[in-house]
């Protein structure tokens, strides 16, 4: 559906050039909702506008279906736009037009008859829940309603992707979770592909079936969701994995255990089926070391049960490394550093 081909942006400041894209490449399948996530300064937002071409890159191709966009005219390319619906943080309405003509002006500039454009603004402002809006202005309307408007408009010319661009950020956890809920709606009923860029993990948790890490212009590492959050790779991915998952030791606890300088602590991953297996009590009965159980947490991600423990191992250097072995052929483990943050 899309994919980013080897792409590079630099832009000419006043101290230089900047390179804000490095050789970027992943692909997006039809249907797919697909996080871009990043800290501020990664890329994230020259990459969303590189997708549409509304920044041309330096170097490299996007393809949508296979089209390339380099390679389009000027007026082809804005037809091709018209299938790519966008929406923003800070949702660009038009403050002296109501919520109706925001919706329907994308619609006459691409010359529908009235009695279409009219029917097609009210369909959208059922769908989005809007009904009763259609003659107020965006500043009578709260930050979600806003939002929603800014969905219905981007979805007027039923496009087959949708780019949001930090879409919930500007909103509350509450309103965040209602237009993620309209987002998956759209996906799921009209089929629509979408890209959410956000710096926000749980955003990618609650919405994306694929992500991609960037850091300083670069993709640094791209996965499912499952698989990242199960076992992310580089330092940044962690940092996000961890402010979702709330799975960090307290400072007093590693304190103890370090003053106690006893056992082995380790991180014991549970995926699917293996969510539901007793393991300690199987350990406990097999080995003769004593298991001490420091976090524990079962969470759902993609559907799928997620089990996170963090545990001590008090016992013989034999007897740790024999209960590891026996661990690793059933489950992921990694050491966990005992360190006061």
């Amino acid at each position: 559906m899309i994919r980013v081909q080897n792409v590079t942006k630099v832009f000419e400041t006043k101290d230089g050039p900047f390179t804000a894209l490095k050789d970027v490449s992943f692909e997006v399948k039809k249907g797919e909702i697909y996080g871009v996530i990043g800290f501020s300064g990664a890329g994230k937002s020259t990459l969303v506008r590189c997708l549409n071409f509304l920044e041309k890159p330096s170097s490299g191709d996007i393809f949508i279906e296979g089209r390339s966009l380099k390679d389009q005219s000027a007026i082809d390319l804005r037809k091709e736009r018209h299938r790519i619906g966008m929406i923003f943080q800070h949702f660009n309405l038009f403050q002296s037009r109501t919520v109706a003509g925001n919706i329907a002006y994308p619609l006459k500039l691409a010359k529908w008859p009235k009695e279409k454009i009219n029917e097609r603004v009210d369909e959208l402002l059922a769908f989005v829940g809007l009904e009763d809006k259609a003659k107020h202005y965006p500043d009578e309307l709260s930050g979600g309603q806003k939002q929603r408007v800014g969905i219905a408009r981007a979805l007027a010319t039923s496009p087959s992707i949708l780019l949001c661009d930090e879409a919930t950020s500007a909103l509350d956890p509450q309103t965040t979770e209602s237009i993620l809920n309209l987002l998956k709606r759209i996906n799921a009923e009209y089929g629509i592909t979408i890209v959410m860029i956000t710096h926000e993990m749980q955003v990618i948790r609650e919405i994306c079936d694929k992500v991609a890490v960037m850091e300083n212009g670069k993709i640094v590492e791209e996965g499912s969701v499952f698989d990242i959050f199960s076992n992310p790779q580089t330092s940044t991915t962690k940092n996000f994995v961890k402010s979702v998952m709330n799975d960090q030791l307290p400072a007093s606890v590693l304190n103890k255990l370090n003053d106690s300088k006893e056992g082995r602590v380790c991180r014991l991953i549970f995926k699917g089926d293996s969510t539901g297996t007793p393991i300690l009590s199987e350990t406990a009965k097999k080995f003769n070391a004593h298991i001490n159980v420091l976090f524990g947490q079962i969470t759902e991600l993609q559907g799928k049960p997620f089990g996170n423990l963090i545990v001590q191992i008090i016992g013989s250097k034999k007897e740790t490394e024999e209960i590891l072995d026996y661990w690793k052929n059933r489950l992921f483990v990694s050491e966990v550093e005992k360190r006061a943050s």
